[in-house]
């Protein structure tokens, strides 16, 4: 995306990139102040860049937060520059701006399941049906089975039988309560034998 605006922030020119990574189309921004489109947490983190470039007369970068058009909260890599007339005087600046927002989503999940893998104890994630969506290594070491078979309902096999329709229910009744669950419960380890676990779950909700 590029982005061209005045040192008053009236934006001066709005490309095609910039439309697709903000939802704005060119006609509704031109004319506007870039900082009306910012979040306002953002904003004076977004002055203080302008005046780095306008004191040091050298390019400035950062990561920050912007909005798209419909609400949803884009990262973005952003490099500003002085644009100099004739006589050298900066009469505005030209913002080239990258969306990082996937990039920075998967090196997260990376870094998570590279955490989780570490972490001396079984971890599981699930979604709001109860279907895992992620077991760690340690999962599978003690069960002595791959990753992929463990999705889904696949680690339920592990549960002992006679546990399994209670702890089902009381997960059932913690989600519904929004609810931290503790519980005990026997799972069948690589070479057969069942061990007592002490299951803990939290649920995660978006704000």
């Amino acid at each position: 995306a590029i982005i061209v605006y005045d040192l008053d922030a009236k934006i001066l020119a709005w490309n095609g990139g910039a439309e697709r990574i903000y939802g704005h189309p060119r006609a509704a921004v031109v004319g506007n102040s870039l900082y009306n489109l910012l979040p306002p947490a953002a904003r004076a983190d977004a002055v203080d860049l302008v005046k780095r470039v306008l004191t040091s007369g050298k390019a400035a970068t950062e990561v920050a937060q912007r909005l798209h058009r419909d609400g949803r909260p884009v990262t973005v890599s952003i490099t500003v520059s002085a644009v100099r007339g004739g006589s050298g005087a900066t009469y505005a600046l030209i913002s080239t701006e990258r969306d990082i927002t996937q990039q920075l989503r998967a090196e997260s999940e990376m870094y998570f399941r590279r955490l989780a893998d570490r972490i001396p104890a079984l971890l599981r994630v699930e979604d709001v049906n109860g279907f895992a969506q992620f077991v760690n290594q340690p999962c599978c070491v003690f069960t002595g089975r791959p990753r992929d078979a463990l999705l889904g309902e696949g680690w339920l096999q592990f549960v002992h039988p006679d546990d399994r329709p209670r702890y089902l229910a009381e997960c059932a009744t913690a989600l519904s309560q929004r609810a931290r669950l503790e519980t005990d419960i026997r799972m069948r380890r690589a070479d057969g034998v069942f061990r007592w676990m002490r299951s803990v779950s939290v649920p995660h909700f978006d704000v």
